[in-house]
């Protein structure tokens, strides 16, 4: 499950639960929420620093998230 996948899965109906995760990852990662939303849409990845807490946020791995899983 990539982010954009995982921060689809949140609430649709209450897109705040998806502002609200969007807006945690930014201050938790020290990045502005545009940094978040091009995370999202793959145009740049984070450091691995960043990727690691982007993973404890989320629960999930950081291959998972950002696509690193062996083929």
């Amino acid at each position: 499950m990539a982010l954009k996948d995982y921060i689809l899965t949140l609430s649709s109906e209450r897109t705040t639960e998806r502002a609200l995760m969007i807006d945690r990852i930014a201050r938790e990662c020290g990045v502005h929420t545009s940094t978040i939303y091009k995370w999202i849409n793959g145009k740049t990845t984070p450091d691995i620093l960043k990727q690691k807490k982007v993973s404890e946020i989320t629960g999930l791995s950081v291959d998972k998230l950002f696509n690193k899983e062996s083929k």
